[in-house]
Order: C-alpha cells, then structure tokens, then sequence
C-alpha cells in the first residue's frame, strides 16, 4: 500500500495492529485450545487434524489475501479451516470435560 493510500484510511496504524492482534490472537487460542486438549488425553490424529487445519486455513488464507478482489476462494477456505479447527478443538475439550466428570 501506497503512503497515499495510507493517509486516506482514518487509523491506518491502528488498523494494522488490530488485524496484527486478531491473527495473533487467534493462533494463541488455537494453540491453548490443542494444549488443553492434549493435557486431556485426546487421541493424537485429533491433534494432528486440528493442527494440520490450523496451518492449512492459514496457508490458505494467506495465499488468498488479494486487495483487489476482496474475498476470494482461498480467503474464504482458509478462514473455514480454522473456524473448523478452533470449534472442532472446543468440541473436544468439552467432551473430554463431561467424559470425565
């Protein structure tokens, strides 16, 4: 992006550092979420899948960003990949709460 371009945007540091916390934030709790649930005993191909998901959907994400089209295919799948990982992951570790409850 183009100084212009970012002098034309209201908050442009603001805006970079909340997209920069969001990817963060995201992987952290991604990453607590597969710790927790591996503490818990969960069988490892569901931490292999959940993890493989996790770098997938980023991968994908990644290799999608494109400012000119807005959403594109790889954005959407990698976004999906991950919110599939970070729920599958909370499925889990509530299952393996109430199993041992």
């Amino acid at each position: 992006m183009t100084p212009a371009a970012l002098s034309s945007l209201p908050f442009p540091l603001t805006a970079l550092f909340a997209g920069l916390f969001a990817l963060l934030s995201t992987v952290f709790c991604a990453l607590v979420l597969m710790a927790v649930i591996e503490l818990n005993g969960a069988a490892d191909w569901m931490l292999w899948a959940i993890g493989a998901l996790l770098v997938g959907g980023q991968l994908l994400h990644f290799y999608g960003l494109d400012p000119n089209k807005g959403a594109t295919a790889g954005r959407v799948a990698g976004i999906g990949a991950n919110l599939i990982a970070i729920v599958g992951g909370g499925v889990v570790a509530i299952l393996r709460f109430h199993s041992a409850a």
